[in-house]
């Protein structure tokens, strides 16, 4: 199967490697590594729903809204839990590679979001808090 327009064969000798991004908080997947999962997701399964069974604040279920999937998470952590419950990413937590990345991924994938074009959701995204 493909994937970002590359070739993925099961029996891959390397992996690729990426920088994590900026963590949302201590122990949060960094921004980078979020937003590769979720453009998985959503460009090599027929699933537009991710579901995070360890969400912890919620940088997951964030990117995943972020490219327009659906996002269900759940964390032993109630305070955490709460505090996942409508968490956005913000502009100031973009690295270099977390823009270039979602900007390019939003401008090739249209169909992802009929309401918004890419450029709409990356301004929204500007406007936002974390609540």
């Amino acid at each position: 199967y493909s994937y970002n327009n590359t070739e993925i064969k099961q029996d891959a000798q390397t992996a690729d490697i990426f920088h994590r991004g900026k963590m949302l908080w201590p122990r949060a997947m960094g921004l980078n590594a979020a937003l590769e999962a979720c453009k998985y997701i959503r460009l090599a399964t027929n699933s537009r729903t991710v579901y995070n069974p360890f969400c912890g604040k919620g940088t997951i279920l964030a990117t995943a809204n972020l490219i327009g999937l659906n996002a269900v998470g759940i964390d032993l952590s109630s305070k955490r839990a709460q505090e996942a419950n409508g968490v956005q990413v913000l502009s100031k937590h973009y690295h270099p590679d977390f823009r270039k990345g979602l900007e390019s991924f939003l401008a090739a994938t249209p169909e992802h979001d009929e309401d918004n074009d890419a450029q709409n959701r990356a301004e929204a995204c500007h406007e936002t808090k974390t609540t």
